[in-house]
């Protein structure tokens, strides 16, 4: 059994990494190397609502990487990337949806 994790990324996150700079690739390039030994280490953030059960770790003021660990045999887990780019837009529109939904007169 190995001792650490493999990483995966999806085909969204193979396409989102393209998107990014040199210098931000490289970046990105250390955090999955990272991951392979400790997917936690801080800063990790756990997701709620619709991404309960996955976590995320920031990138860039406006892109954060989000991964769930699955089960990988011969391994302590798969690291799996599910895209790198785009993660605030969705949460403000969750935010913005809620706020409607709570403003709403019964």
């Amino acid at each position: 059994m190995h001792e650490g994790y493999i990483v995966t990324l999806s085909k969204r996150a193979q396409k989102d990494q393209m998107e990014f700079t040199d210098p931000q690739r490289k970046k990105i390039a250390a955090m999955l190397l990272r991951m392979e030994t400790d997917p936690f280490y801080p800063p990790c953030e756990k997701l709620t609502m619709n991404l309960s059960g996955k976590y995320s770790r920031r990138i860039s003021i406006h892109d954060r990487m989000v991964f769930e660990i699955r089960e990988a045999p011969g391994y302590k887990g798969e690291v799996y990337v599910l895209r790198l780019k785009g993660h605030y837009k969705e949460v403000h529109s969750l935010l913005m949806l809620r706020m409607a939904q709570l403003l709403q007169p019964y």
